[in-house]
């Protein structure tokens, strides 16, 4: 992989883990919002609880080298829940179509970072 493609996914992979940061915080934490959408799924608190754990593993596994297979695919899995959830249940319409685009953002950067990643090392 040439540096400035290794560059590029690194770049991806921070952004990506900060954001799973940022998402899971509101949900560990008992924001409102969070509280809300999971009483809606039927899922409060455990799914939230659950949810915030597997966004903080994402994280840390994007910033170990060599590990970025596994927080793509654990990314995958994460943003294809929710993006389901949205299409069953919550809906697209006001903040839950921003929320469904930053999960579809979210995920075609996990894609990304599964496609881009160095053969043998990432």
């Amino acid at each position: 992989m040439n540096n400035k493609k290794a560059l590029f996914v690194w770049i991806l992979r921070i952004a990506v883990a900060a954001l799973f940061v940022f998402a899971a915080l509101p949900k560990l934490t008992g924001q409102p919002e969070p509280v809300q959408v999971f009483q809606s799924l039927g899922a409060e608190p455990y799914g939230r609880y659950l949810t915030g754990v597997l966004e903080l593993v994402a994280a840390i596994i994007f910033l170990v080298p060599g590990k970025g297979v596994f927080g793509s695919l654990l990314g995958i899995l994460l943003m294809a829940g929710a993006l389901g959830a949205h299409a069953w249940k919550l809906g697209f319409a006001g903040s839950a179509g921003e929320m469904a685009a930053m999960a579809a953002g979210i995920l075609l950067a996990c894609i990304v970072i599964l496609v881009l990643r160095p053969a043998r090392q990432d």
